[in-house]
């Protein structure tokens, strides 16, 4: 599946604001932790 920017830069934002782990940010935001890891190496 393939995620637009700005829900991808929103997921990064949350987590930054929220102090989250990349865990629990996949969590909430129902997306896997490899593509939260690969959003933060490549956004």
């Amino acid at each position: 599946m393939t995620y637009s920017s700005d829900f991808r830069r929103k997921v990064l934002s949350v987590r930054e604001k929220e102090s989250l782990t990349i865990a629990q940010v996949a969590t909430r935001f129902d997306v896997g932790i490899a593509s939260v890891v690969r959003w933060l190496k490549h956004l």
